[in-house]
This record gives structure tokens, sequence and C-alpha cells, in this order.
């Protein structure tokens, strides 16, 4: 699974208001010096409402809270291909999934993808994502309640970011436990059921 990785975080999915993205990109630029001069943030998704995204405006107001951090964020078009996805994961360290969304998200698939690839995933704290991310286990998990989720996520980027070798060992267990949930495993217990 420890291929080489970029030091790259990665954001998958639709580029809307409610995925968190504000919180992500303000997070990120407010990063110490030392830590975003050698991380790159790389978000992917659909923008155009036709999409599923938040529009224009949205992805303009994006690139704006970037600020002096605007040299090492790259807001790239989507990719609908599933092997060019597994491809984008399996290039990143970390994958960020900060979803605001407390009624939106359901099952949290895009990190279990991510896991599935043995990138672990960073997510906020919502019910969906807590049967298969476990903070510093398969993963990280930062509070987006309270008004603070800017400086939570900065928090934790910075203390996972502090310990790159880390990534990879719970990129390892984000790996094997993602394997409780490939078809056949999932099929077999409703079988069993």
């Amino acid at each position: 699974i420890n291929e080489s990785r970029e030091q790259t975080i990665l954001y998958l999915g639709r580029i809307h208001p409610e995925k968190g993205l504000r919180e992500l990109v303000k997070a990120f630029a407010g990063l110490p010096k030392e830590l975003s001069k050698r991380w790159r943030l790389d978000v992917r998704g659909p923008w155009k409402a036709s999409e599923g995204g938040g529009g224009k405006g949205f992805l303009e107001s994006l690139k704006g809270l970037a600020g002096s951090a605007k040299e090492t964020i790259r807001f790239l078009e989507p990719v609908f291909d599933d092997g060019k996805l597994r491809k984008e994961l399996r290039r990143a360290s970390l994958f960020v999934y900060p979803s605001m969304a407390e009624r939106g998200e359901t099952f949290g698939l895009a990190a279990l993808e991510a896991m599935s690839c043995g990138c672990p995933p960073m997510v906020s704290d919502l019910g969906c994502f807590r049967d298969f991310v476990q903070d510093g286990g398969t993963g990280f998990v930062f509070d987006h309640r309270g008004g603070g989720a800017v400086a939570n996520l900065s928090a934790k980027m910075i203390e996972v970011l502090s310990k790159p070798e880390r990534l990879s060992l719970i990129g390892n267990a984000a790996f094997a436990h993602a394997q409780n949930f490939t078809l056949n495993s999932v099929s077999k217990l409703f079988l069993d059921d």
C-alpha cells in the first residue's frame, strides 16, 4: 500500500458550500509557513450548478479566500472516470472531506473510497463517518460545530501534517478497515442476515 505519495492534500467531491470548502481553504491558508510551503491542496470536483456544484460565483469566492496560499491551492476540473479517481487517491497523502451537511451526508462514501486506496481521510464529526473513520486509528476527525470549524480543522491539519510519517501508518489501517466494506464482505453480511 505504501507507494510514494505526493505531499498533497486532496478534496474530491462537489464544490458546494455545504461541503465545508470555505473552511478548508481558510484552514489551509492559515497554516504555518513551514507547513504550507511543503504541502499543496488540490480541490477537484464539479463546480457548475448543473452538475450539483455551487456555481461560478462560489468557485471564485474560494479562490479569493486562498489569499497568500493561492500558489499552493489548485482548483481542478472534475474527473468522473473511476480509474482516474483512484489514481488521484493513490497520489495524495491525505484526503480531506470537511462536510458541514448535518442532514445531507448519508453514508460518507467519499471517505471510504479514499481509505480503499490507502489514503487516510480527515473528516468532520458527522455521524455518517463514525462506522469507519476512527480519529487517530483509520483517519482523523475534527469538530465542525459551534463556530470553530476553521480553527479546529486548522489545528487538526497542523497536528497531522507535522508528523507525516503517521500518514502511511494510518493509511495502511484505513486500507485494512475498508476491506470490511467491499462488495463481497457486505453481500455476505446481507445473505447471512
